[in-house]
């Protein structure tokens, strides 16, 4: 073969080097273009579908926390030692937060009943309460609370078993010393108990002292106590006796500081408290109260607060919480629901109307036995643990 002709043999032909034509790039192009289309679009469904979830988790999340938190305390309720009958030496007349007889109550929201539906939409903290008695929220709730949603409070105790009682402390004495310093502040309020008698005060000596106090001052602390003097304690105590510190706490519903609704909780036993958020994203909280009024032990009625016959015959709770996720739903629709928080839709349930926004909601519901009242009015053989 020549030269020339094996120069020409190894030369591409012209179909082989000609490359795409016009017409082929496009289609390639327009297919490219379909398929990154579809992975922007379940890239894009999958990233909403994560949000959404993740909203929805934490709207779970919120709710199980806040009723954890409650159910609690409710259960520790009444907790005055073996269960005595309670002698309150407290400067009050507030039977909501400072009558240790009566474990569990509340301020019913105006307008929240049974049989009713309440906008929540534009709600502030202007509005009405009122608790069994008749009286309205007291300092620390009064401007905090969302109006349309009601409170609960709940009274209970922690044993401190590392202060013992030093001694025999005579029903006239103002001071009961202690083997060693208490550790308890100024302001708190505080519960002798054994299986007969408690008396509740609150401590006007400072926690360095090896002694607690039921001296009319208590550094400016609210409520303060009966002068010792005209009021003895139950009986003599020594060091057989518990010492329990107590606590008085209010949950509600109110604007946590990104102007969102939250629950929170104060605690009125401990000097200087400060509300704490609990659970962001609660929106209403709705209670009614379970009434023992024949002393079988189990509740005969279920009211709202304002309509108790006797606090001292609630044995149980019944609560409803509307929870919203935090955040708005990436293309979430409208919620123009309405969401019956405790009752039968229909009939006498307690009903509210949110904000038609982005967002998802979910009632939450649960009912809490108050055993330590059960156990109480049984061991003590009447109606109600007072003193």
């Amino acid at each position: 073969m020549t030269m020339n002709a094996l120069m020409k043999a190894n030369l591409p032909s012209p179909d082989r080097a000609r490359g795409l034509t016009l017409v082929e790039l496009m289609v390639s192009l327009a297919i490219f273009s379909v398929l990154m289309l579809g992975l922007g679009t379940m890239f894009s469904a999958n990233k909403r579908n994560y949000a959404v979830q993740e909203e929805f988790a934490r709207l779970q999340e919120n709710g199980r926390f806040g009723f954890s938190f409650m159910a609690q305390d409710m259960r520790q309720a009444g907790y005055s030692g073996c269960n005595p009958s309670v002698n309150v030496l407290l400067n009050s007349n507030d039977p909501t937060l400072y009558d240790f007889s009566i474990s569990v109550g509340g301020y019913e929201a105006a307008g929240t009943g049974p049989g009713t539906t309440t906008d929540i939409s534009a709600l502030g903290t202007a509005g009405a309460w009122v608790d069994s008695s008749g009286a309205g929220l007291p300092a620390g709730l009064a401007g905090n609370v969302l109006a349309g949603s009601d409170v609960l409070v709940v009274k209970g105790g922690t044993a401190r078993d590392d202060i013992v009682i030093a001694g025999l402390t005579p029903p006239t004495a103002a001071a009961i010393p202690t083997v060693g310093a208490t550790g308890i502040p100024q302001g708190t309020i505080v519960m002798i108990s054994d299986c007969q008698y408690a008396d509740v005060f609150q401590n006007s000596a400072n926690a360095a002292g090896a002694t607690l106090s039921r001296g009319v001052g208590v550094g400016g602390n609210a409520p303060g106590n009966v002068a010792p003097g005209g009021n003895p304690l139950s009986q003599s105590y020594d060091g057989t006796a518990k010492v329990i510190v107590s606590s008085i706490r209010a949950y509600y519903v109110g604007f946590n500081i990104n102007g969102q609704p939250a629950l929170f909780r104060l605690d009125y036993s401990q000097p200087g408290a400060v509300p704490q958020e609990i659970a962001e994203g609660v929106e209403n909280m709705q209670i009614l109260y379970g009434e023992d009024m024949d002393g079988d032990y189990s509740p005969d009625r279920y009211v709202t607060a304002d309509l108790v016959a006797d606090p001292l015959n609630i044995i149980s709770v019944q609560i409803g919480l509307l929870v919203r996720t935090p955040q708005t739903v990436p293309r979430g629709l409208a919620d123009n629901n309405t969401y019956a928080l405790l009752g039968i839709p229909g009939a006498n349930a307690i009903t509210m109307d949110p904000n038609n926004d982005a967002r998802f909601r979910k009632v939450f519901r649960s009912t809490v036995y108050i055993r330590n009242n059960a156990v109480c009015r049984e061991r003590v053989g009447q109606n109600n643990c007072s003193g």
